[in-house]
């Protein structure tokens, strides 16, 4: 009864871990960093833009497991599951024209999950806590997008961004989905001396073979505010988004802030923090929250250099 028991168990538990990573870690966003919202700049013909992004989210709720096998084996009752998520994360950027840049995005994936659940198996010692963890890495999908800024005229400037995962990451460790997932944004900057900011409205043509949602929306909105000219920014964003689990309605929201400093107008560092405002729970989408920080560098070849390479938000 024993390792009957603990089979069951761990195949649940396995489960329960590639959902929580499929949900905190599904889609990969590559934007101005510390940003989950996109601008329309680009980097001009022939320049190209490094960017390492680390981000380590939290994520802790109950929950009630009234599931069939864990019913059967005595795991039924009331859960605590914390889980711990972080990405790194490579993006190159390269201006094919001015207007018009290729993107590619390399993700590295972990997560750790722990549960704490009482035992009632029958026959067995009742009331005793059951702790366990789950560890996994991993590569996930990476992602290729166009970047075309088609309009400008005075501070706005607009641009469309299609793209597509392409199913490279383990989908049987929950790091991929196996499957071509294309998105399309429309990206709007406005830009004046002190303030700029962002609007971003997406689709995501959401294919796995999970069984979550396919059809997936995105509505960010995020405002840059220069303290100092060409070397320090404070960012704030919100947003919300499709939550891809079909089993509940409540859409993933959030709030973040940050800075970024500019040493040389090649050259950013950013962190920032992310809270997630969404009701808490197992059908939440989000984490509690999350910390992010990163580097860009810039090398320009030719093409739009310095303050004409930033305009529309970069």
């Amino acid at each position: 009864m024993k390792r009957k028991s603990e089979f069951f168990y761990m195949l649940y538990f396995k489960r329960i871990l590639l959902v929580n990573i499929l949900l905190l870690l599904a889609f990969p966003v590559y934007a101005f960093h510390p940003l989950i919202t996109d601008d329309t700049g680009t980097q001009g013909k022939h320049n190209l833009e490094l960017e390492v992004a680390f981000q380590a989210e939290h994520d802790s709720y109950r929950w009630f497991d009234r599931s069939p096998e864990s019913v059967l084996e005595g795991l039924f009752g009331s859960v605590y599951t914390r889980d711990d998520a972080s990405e790194l994360g490579l993006t190159v950027s390269y201006g094919i024209i001015d207007p018009l840049d290729v993107v590619i995005g390399f993700p590295y994936q972990h997560v750790r999950s722990k549960e704490r659940r009482i035992f009632y198996a029958p026959g067995g010692i009742q009331g005793l806590v059951f702790k366990s963890t789950g560890t996994d890495s991993g590569i996930g999908d990476p992602l290729i997008e166009f970047k075309w800024q088609f309009f400008q005229y005075k501070g706005l400037t607009i641009a469309i961004k299609p793209g597509t995962t392409l199913p490279l990451g383990n989908e049987d460790e929950g790091f991929g989905t196996g499957r071509v997932s294309p998105f399309l944004y429309l990206i709007l900057t406005h830009e004046t001396e002190y303030v700029i900011t962002h609007i971003n409205l997406g689709y995501i043509r959401n294919q796995n073979n999970q069984d979550d949602r396919e059809d997936l929306w995105h509505v960010t909105l995020a405002l840059e505010f220069v303290l100092l000219k060409n070397w320090l920014r404070f960012v704030v964003n919100t947003g919300l988004e499709h939550n891809p689990d079909k089993c509940s309605n409540i859409q993933d929201a959030f709030i973040l802030g940050g800075f970024v400093f500019s040493p040389s107008e090649y050259c950013d560092l950013d962190i920032g923090f992310k809270y997630g405002v969404a009701p808490r729970g197992i059908e939440s989408p989000g984490a509690d929250y999350s910390i992010l920080g990163g580097f860009t560098v810039r090398f320009g070849t030719g093409g739009l250099q310095g303050d004409d390479k930033k305009e529309g938000g970069k």
